[in-house]
């Protein structure tokens, strides 16, 4: 028959495989270990409200708006320099 498609796997590995990881996150030390964790669900039609509210509420929580200080400082900005930038933008609001 015209337009039948009988197998898709390849088909299916090459769209996929731009999602695929080079390399295990640093937490995991097997494959199999990674994928045990990506295999749970996470979606509220199969957990608690509670687990499913847990599971996905973000690890740092900021009101809108609010300046997150960067990590690093670029090298010719001083940081006194940066502190005064940030407290210039809270005295604006």
């Amino acid at each position: 028959m015209r337009g039948v498609v009988l197998n898709t796997e390849d088909r299916d590995k090459k769209f996929a495989h731009k999602y695929w990881l080079k390399d295990l996150p640093h937490q995991y030390n097997s494959v199999a270990s990674f994928e045990r964790v990506m295999d749970v669900p996470i979606g509220k039609e199969w957990t608690t409200r509670q687990s499913h509210q847990r599971l996905i509420q973000p690890e740092v929580l900021t009101k809108a708006g609010e300046i997150i200080k960067p990590l690093s400082f670029k090298k010719d900005i001083k940081p006194e320099t940066m502190e005064a930038l940030v407290q210039h933008r809270q005295n604006k609001r």
